[in-house]
């Protein structure tokens, strides 16, 4: 199946995976199978390097929330293993930052910092940190774009746009941060900002004819958008006037019989893991009541996750789901895609190979990628209570479990380890 110019493509539904329910889901300490020494070695000598290889399984998820309504993750840059999650309670949402730590075979989530943002009336569906980390950039439906210290745990700044943002990107270098709109409108602005903020309204109008639902930037420097019009634009940045604000120069578009919900992009810049459904990821009155009734999900053509080759817009594979599927997290070697949706399951597909599948108690809302691809970071739309009683898992990390025959990919390559190196011959005198 091919995407080319302006056409559409048409999946071949493949209808996979196999049931497997969570054991002990409620535990926030799990014990893991250890990893092979030999990612763990390469992944410490290069922390920009990430996993290659099929899984032999996934470990028991490590449970940081089961009160709240979380909105979106956003895993921590390559070389440190934790998640902001954007986590939702009776009067505020917050910017919550967790870390792993793994000690004695046993890996634990801790806490580390909690901000509250904004009030519970604005989501904040939007979250991105700096290259380095000691930044966290939210983007909020009320229009404004906070800035968090990581390590101090206090806002650094809070910037109006003007207009009611869902998605965010910041680039490899830390340079240019993009902002997605619901009016379809995107920008592209020089960080750090200015003093005097962002210009009022100063996104780009006209560029998608809906909501805009996910941004990326590849290594190259271009920027990847896609939203509830059914297409993804590859863009061209050039410098505006000033050096604040970018122009954005159509490179290529692909477009879909399905909404696309959220999409993310491979390490390589290759491969786009894409959300489709024949229905907006919405929060509608007929959903909520249809999962009070415990219905389950219509099955229909266009409900599925989507791995696209971007230099020829061939369709690699279709995975279906039941139901509006509200996310496709794509694995750093572009090999695996992580989807979920209103039907409340995770699909890990290998193209070719067993898809594994969890269960939650509630509808799934994001799921990413580690950028060493060892960890699966899922959120989810727990119901909230007064009462703060725990309920369904709502922000989980689930370790891919790799074999001896996995390997890292890193660049520059890796040294050669002590076993590679054959011994020096000795030369006569």
């Amino acid at each position: 199946m091919h995407i080319l110019g302006w056409g559409y493509a048409r999946p071949t539904v493949l209808l996979t995976g196999i049931l497997t329910l969570l054991t002990g889901i409620l535990s926030a300490c799990v014990s893991l199978s250890p990893t092979p020494p030999h990612i763990v070695e390469g992944l410490r000598q290069s922390p920009e390097a990430w996993v290659v290889g099929a899984p032999k399984g996934l470990a028991d998820p490590v449970v940081l929330n089961n009160k709240n309504f979380i909105w979106t993750i956003a895993p921590m840059p390559a070389g440190q293993e934790g998640a902001a999650f954007s986590r939702m309670t009776q009067k505020h949402v917050l910017a919550s930052l967790w870390t792993l730590e793994t000690e004695g075979g046993q890996t634990r989530g801790q806490l580390r910092c909690e901000l509250p943002l904004n009030e519970t009336a604005f989501d904040i569906e939007g979250m991105a940190f700096m290259p380095g980390g000691d930044i966290l950039l939210a983007a909020s439906r009320n229009g404004k774009l906070y800035a968090v210290d990581v390590k101090t745990c206090k806002q650094l700044r809070e910037v109006q746009v003007g207009r009611p943002l869902v998605c965010i990107a910041i680039d490899a270098t830390g340079g240019r941060v993009a902002l997605g709109a619901a009016d379809g409108s995107v920008g592209v602005y020089a960080w750090p900002f200015p003093e005097g903020g962002l210009e009022e309204g100063g996104l780009w109008e006209g560029l998608h004819a809906d909501e805009v639902r996910a941004l990326a930037f590849d290594k190259e420097g271009h920027l990847y958008s896609g939203g509830f019009d059914k297409r993804i634009v590859q863009w061209l940045l050039k410098e505006g006037e000033g050096g604040s604000r970018f122009i954005l120069e159509k490179q290529k578009e692909f477009g879909f019989e399905g909404y696309v919900n959220d999409f993310s992009l491979d390490a390589m810049g290759k491969t786009l893991g894409i959300a489709l459904s024949e229905a907006k990821a919405e929060r509608t009155l007929e959903i909520h009541l249809r999962e009070k009734r415990g219905e389950k999900e219509p099955v229909r053509p266009w409900d599925g996750g989507v791995l696209l080759n971007i230099e020829t817009g061939e369709q690699k594979a279709f995975f279906a789901h039941r139901g509006t599927v509200t996310t496709a997290g794509i694995s750093p070697d572009g090999q695996m895609l992580a989807t979920g949706g209103f039907d409340k399951r995770i699909l890990l597909h290998r193209q070719g190979e067993k898809t594994w599948e969890r269960a939650l108690g509630w509808s799934v809302r994001r799921l990413r990628f580690s950028p060493d691809g060892r960890y699966v970071w899922a959120a989810a739309w727990t119901p909230q209570n007064a009462q703060g009683k725990a309920g369904k898992p709502s922000a989980l990390a689930y370790e891919l479990l790799f074999g001896e025959d996995a390997f890292i990919h890193a660049t520059p390559p890796l040294p050669p380890s002590a076993e590679d190196i054959a011994p020096a011959e000795e030369v006569a005198p």
